[in-house]
């Protein structure tokens, strides 16, 4: 007779968040721990994700630093084993990217093998996760190569990362293009082909034109009309998080392969 496995499966969510915006680009992080747990025919799958991460230096972060961010996954039941998954996701402005935008962009995430930290994640020969294929979609998914017992945690998915020195600022979208203007004689003004405008009895004509595209975030500054430099604060970093998510099923009776599948599922079903 053919024995019915019950698959008993975990879900632990790790709000971990790298924000990056400001002028200053302060790069700030909250971590929240969310546990959804799915009970089967024996005890409770339980799991959560843990972080060694640097917030002191986070809240002074300027591009082209690096920041350490170690997630992994605990299983905290009180006698199951299990696989685990885990999922990272990438938002900028509420919009999940694929991680090549994240890096062509944005930064890199590296892990450490053998004292170098090389671009990516704890995966390949020397890695202790696995990639899966999560089929096109934009975020990443690893399933961890051992077994994890009671009480005992994986492996990080990744140690640190990168930001790009020259990620690019975004602007507000009430930015408002603004004119330079240069006072000049009554003749010069009447002979001027320029945009050109009278104001109480002084003459301007148009020297030049400022916009977002065209402002500049080192010098932080428009010009009025009259000359004088106006402070501003329309250049900002973009704002993106990188969330780390954990999945679990029991590996008694579920072989790697099967474990595979059931993860892949389960990551497909709370997205």
């Amino acid at each position: 007779m053919k024995k019915k496995v019950v698959v008993s499966t975990c879900a632990v969510a790790l709000a971990g968040t790298l924000a990056v915006g400001g002028v200053l680009a302060y790069l700030h992080a909250q971590t929240d721990t969310v546990r959804n747990v799915f009970t089967g025919e024996q005890d409770n799958l339980n799991g959560h994700i843990e972080e060694e991460f640097e917030k002191d230096k986070a809240d002074r972060y300027v591009p082209g630093d690096v920041i350490t961010k170690k997630p992994h996954v605990v299983n905290e039941s009180d006698s199951i084993t299990a696989w685990v998954a885990v999922k990272v996701k990438i938002n900028v402005a509420d919009k999940t990217i694929s991680y090549k935008d994240f890096t062509d962009n944005y930064g890199t995430i590296q892990t450490k093998f053998s004292d170098t930290y090389k671009d990516g994640f704890n995966t390949g020969d020397n890695g202790a996760f696995e990639e899966l294929d999560t089929d096109g979609k934009d975020y990443k998914l690893f399933i961890y190569k051992q077994e994890v017992p009671k009480n005992t945690a994986t492996a990080d998915i990744f140690d640190r990362v990168e930001i790009l020195s020259g990620v690019k600022s975004v602007y507000a979208s009430s930015t408002e293009t603004k004119n330079v203007w240069k006072e000049v004689k009554k003749s010069d003004y009447d002979a001027s082909s320029a945009q050109k405008k009278e104001d109480n009895g002084r003459y301007y004509v148009l020297e030049n034109s400022i916009s977002s595209t065209t402002y500049d975030p080192e010098a932080d500054y428009f010009v009025d009309k009259n000359g004088k430099m106006t402070s501003v604060s329309l250049g900002k970093l973009p704002h993106f998080d990188i969330d780390v998510t954990g999945y679990m099923v029991q590996s008694q009776n579920v072989s790697y392969d099967t474990a595979k599948t059931e993860l892949t599922n389960l990551a497909a079903k709370y997205e």
